[in-house]
């Protein structure tokens, strides 16, 4: 329940769809089987979200955000765009989850990412500054990459 501590502090309300607590080390086992490299910035989001699946309104904000941190449920299988994330962000990232069709990274340096099927965005450089900024009602996105542009 460490992570509540994390959404009390940035969202003004937010729902618990799911809590059951999942088994990271199999996550980790998979996706670095398929070539992901696993860091400690990932390890810590892991250790303190992992299987909490939440759907909350910032404190800036009226809108709603989903979020899975299910890092095999978006990102495996995906490996094969990765290196193009990695060049783009001149980091080394790690899936830890999703929010409606961006999947979540964090990469080697604690910068955090999301990226769908054609952009890659820099949205925070900590776990606060990520949760402010999605749940707020204008998130400030650094598009890094963008396949159609």
């Amino acid at each position: 329940m460490k992570y509540k501590d994390y959404l009390n502090k940035n969202l003004a309300e937010y729902e618990i769809i799911s809590d059951e607590y999942e088994n990271k080390n199999a996550w980790i086992e998979i996706l670095s089987e398929e070539g992901y490299v696993y860091n400690e910035y990932a390890d810590e989001v892991l250790s303190i979200f992992s299987g909490l699946k939440i759907k909350g309104r910032g404190k800036t904000s009226n809108n709603y955000v989903e979020l899975y941190f299910n890092p095999v449920y978006y990102a495996s299988g995906e490996f094969d765009r990765m290196s193009i994330y990695n060049n783009a962000a001149d980091d080394i990232l790690f899936p830890v989850g999703g929010l409606y069709d961006y999947t979540m990274f964090i990469g080697k340096t604690g910068v955090y990412y999301i990226a769908d099927w054609k952009n890659l965005y820099k949205c925070g450089d900590s776990i606060d500054s990520f949760l402010f900024n999605i749940f707020s009602g204008d998130p400030e996105l650094s598009e890094l990459y963008c396949n159609e542009c």
